[in-house]
């Protein structure tokens, strides 16, 4: 069990296990563990957002987790193969898998919004695109 309700402004150290378990530790001031159990396979990748601990499994699956107690909230299916990287930003999650896709999800609702054909699949970043710039005022 986590000791504090959120992530936000501590140190953060994971362990991806073999048995399909993700253990995390989280340093304020003493250590502590928690192990989050529910893949069927191993875990690949994990992130932490507003709240919530993210992982992503060889299982094909995206578990989202509550750090308040070591329960899965939701299981977001739609990969079907490794889901190999994700990156979270907001409530917009970016997942890359094995299976040649990248998908994006939307966490408020843990719906699918969009799947993008990949040729490979190693790393994902979302990023915010940029305003577009004011046009230069008439002479």
């Amino acid at each position: 069990w986590f000791s504090a309700g959120d992530l936000a402004g501590m140190e953060e150290q994971s362990q991806q296990q073999q048995d399909g378990q993700a253990a995390v530790w989280v340093y304020s001031g003493a250590p502590h563990c928690c192990v989050y159990k529910g893949h069927t396979d191993s875990v690949i990748c994990l992130q932490s957002a507003e709240g919530k601990l993210i992982s992503g499994s060889v299982d094909t699956t995206i578990r989202v987790w509550s750090v308040q107690q070591p329960a899965c909230e939701n299981v977001l299916q739609g990969h079907s193969d490794w889901v190999r990287c994700m990156h979270c930003s907001g409530s917009v999650l970016a997942s890359g898998s094995d299976d040649h896709t990248i998908r994006i999800w939307d966490l408020t609702t843990n719906a699918c919004i969009s799947t993008l054909a990949a040729e490979s699949v190693n790393c994902v970043q979302l990023v915010a695109p940029r305003a577009p710039s004011a046009a230069p005022p008439d002479p």
